[in-house]
């Protein structure tokens, strides 16, 4: 026999030898239970706001007895926020707004602001129970005005009445921080 097909046998033997050898390996495992313990979520509650005197005007902080297109008005109210969770902090934002009548949609809403007990940078941060003060800014624009004035149609929100505007949500959003 060549020398080349004796190296080829041995070879392929070998190989043979190696592959059926690899599935009789053995490895060694072993495993326990860890107490992994429990974990709790948190929560976050935001009471009844008590809005005071109502709606005033931005500039004076008069009271508003009759909104008109240019006003800027504002709501403070104090508000107690329950924050409970690790890093746990919240804003809070306008949700819904209910209103009967037309004066709801002429108004433009701003960003609510917040001041008081854990309040940084607009955000209340911190666990605990907090009292808050959060002001909702709203302006009540000018509208379109037609080539004459006096048969302008940007007339519906005259003459309203303050029920017409109905209520107005607050929502706090959980935020980490």
């Amino acid at each position: 026999m060549k020398k080349t097909t004796k190296g080829a046998l041995a070879a392929g033997a070998a190989a043979a030898i190696l592959l059926g050898g690899a599935g009789t390996l053995a490895y060694w495992t072993a495993d326990t239970n860890v107490n992994a313990g429990t974990l709790s979520s948190g929560t976050i509650t935001l009471g009844t706001p008590a809005c005071g005197s109502g709606w005033t005007h931005t500039e004076t902080s008069t009271p508003v007895v009759k909104v008109i297109p240019g006003d800027t008005i504002r709501l403070q109210c104090t508000v107690t926020l329950d924050l409970q969770g690790d890093h746990i902090g919240a804003k809070l934002q306008i949700g819904n707004i209910t209103a009967a009548g037309p004066l709801a949609s002429e108004l433009t809403f701003g960003a609510v602001t917040l001041s008081g007990d854990g309040v940084t940078n607009n955000t209340v941060v911190g666990q605990g129970t907090k009292t808050i003060t959060a002001t909702v800014n709203a302006s009540y624009p000018y509208g379109t005005v037609s080539a004459n004035p006096l048969t302008s149609a940007d007339n519906d929100g005259k003459n309203i009445t303050a029920e017409q505007l109905g209520q107005l949500q607050l929502v706090a959003v959980q935020t980490h921080n």
